[in-house]
């Protein structure tokens, strides 16, 4: 009987999963080793009673499953059939199985259900590199030197390459600025990690750039002491063919949490970066309605990412909301394509002169005809009570006797509805509530108003905006 020549080893399940992910040791007697196969299966496992075992048909596999003296099957994981397949082909690819005399299996792991491992073996190969050039090893990057003056030319040509939504964080540089500042010594390159270069093609006149030391770097040249920096050369050929989100990865890595002299990556860039990635890979899954594939922020292969960096359970959670929060507005601005949204950011309005001069306009004459003394314009999706204590009240010296004015705009229909009829669906709710009790309590002495620019094209022409 082949129960007794096989050893399971069944950790015991959760109450829901769709599939699960098994591994087969066979010992080959006349080899005197194991040798594996990996495999996932849709389903649930029905202990005793379950027949499934493997899907191969090679007959290495079948004579030696129906002849061996010891076989272990061993389940790996339970989970969602994405999440399963998303393992087998990470374990698979990360053994090269398909080619070792090893595995039975005869590819890596594919399937509608295997993305989310494309280039990730090349990523892992680079990251590998990177280490073994910071510790001094055999095979990592070449390594080399850059002088200030070599450092300041690569960033006022724009070789910076921020993975990081905020660019700079000006706190972060003057700490660093002052440290290449703190006596005789502080300045030596030793004593700073090595900025990671993304170097040009051999024979291009491109400048390198730089991927890993971003504030390193352009503290390095804003100080009076700093002279140079070490630095680790990723070829052209190894860097060039990854995607934006795989170069992203990188640059993430570089700047995980709590490492020494760097700015951790923030939890909105990791978020931004995983949305990304999710639609990079094709990590997709059906919507609540089951009417489109969204991104599958829950997939294993960002959650894989999140340990990696040292994300804790609890910053994971919070991590996860701003990912549901871009996945939200992405499809709600699907919803509205046809209203065309207006768009009121500072970095819209320099790119439409048009509407930045009518706007210019319109405040003058609130100001003069409506007798604001100051506006501030704010996305009612960031609403900051902070700011606006700052830029109107105590920037105007605490005036209680002008009136000012909050200039709010939306970025969508439902964003507007929240404040409308104050369901409490996300922080901006809370946001205005929250101010609702600071006008209460704390500013009722203080003239503020609130009014609304135009959430649509529409809207904006019925109140005499011209747009082209």
């Amino acid at each position: 009987m082949i129960d007794n020549r096989v050893i399971k080893i069944i950790p015991t399940p959760p109450k829901k999963y769709e599939a699960y992910l098994y591994l087969i040791r066979i010992w080959k007697k006349e080899l005197k080793k194991w040798k594996y196969y990996l495999g996932w299966h849709l389903g649930n496992f029905e202990g005793d009673l379950d027949n499934y075992w493997h899907t191969q048909k090679k007959d290495e596999i079948r004579k030696d499953f129906a002849t061996a003296e010891k076989i272990e099957y061993e389940i790996l994981e339970y989970g969602r059939a994405s999440d399963m397949a998303y393992s087998e082909k990470k374990m698979l690819t990360d053994e090269n199985a398909a080619d070792s005399d090893d595995w039975y299996n005869e590819s890596n792991g594919s399937g509608k259900y295997s993305m989310g491992y494309k280039g990730m073996n090349k990523v892992n190969e680079v990251w590998d590199k990177i280490e073994r050039a910071k510790a001094g090893q055999d095979g990592g990057y070449p390594t080399g030197q850059l002088l200030k003056a070599q450092i300041e030319k690569i960033i006022d040509e724009g070789g910076l390459m921020q993975p990081r939504e905020e660019k700079i964080n000006l706190a972060h540089l003057k700490v660093l600025k002052d440290g290449f500042d703190d006596g005789p010594g502080a300045a030596d390159p030793t004593e700073w990690p090595p900025i990671v270069l993304f170097m040009p093609k051999i024979g291009s006149k491109n400048i390198p750039r730089i991927i890993g030391g971003n504030h390193e770097s352009k503290a390095c040249v804003d100080s009076k002491h700093g002279y140079a920096l070490n630095t680790i050369e990723i070829p052209y050929t190894d860097w060039h063919p990854f995607s934006d989100t795989d170069k992203r990865r990188i640059g993430n890595r570089l700047n995980p949490l709590e490492k020494h002299q760097s700015l951790s990556t923030d939890f909105v860039t990791f978020a931004v970066w995983a949305v990304g990635e999710c639609d990079d890979k094709k990590l997709y899954k059906k919507n609540d309605d089951n009417t489109e594939e969204i991104p599958d922020i829950y997939h294993k292969a960002i959650l894989d990412e999140m340990k990696f960096m040292n994300y804790s359970w609890s910053q994971r959670k919070i991590i996860y909301g701003k990912m549901q929060i871009i996945v939200d507005t992405a499809e709600i601005q699907r919803e509205n394509i046809d209203d065309n949204i207006m768009d009121w950011s500072v970095e819209a309005m320099k790119e439409n002169p048009d509407v930045q001069k009518q706007y210019d306009t319109r405040i003058e004459i609130l100001k003069t005809d409506g007798g604001y003394e100051d506006v501030l314009k704010i996305s009612m999706g960031l609403f900051n009570i902070d700011k606006i204590c700052y830029q109107l009240i105590e920037k105007n010296g605490y005036d209680m006797t002008s009136k000012f004015l909050i200039y709010g705009f939306f970025t969508n229909k439902k964003q507007r509805t929240d404040w409308e009829t104050l369901e409490k669906s996300n922080s901006s709710i809370a946001s205005l509530i929250q101010w609702n009790q600071w006008k209460k309590h704390f500013l009722d002495k203080f003239k503020i108003e609130i009014k609304f620019l135009p959430l649509t094209d529409y809207e904006a022409k019925a109140d005499g905006w011209k747009l082209s």
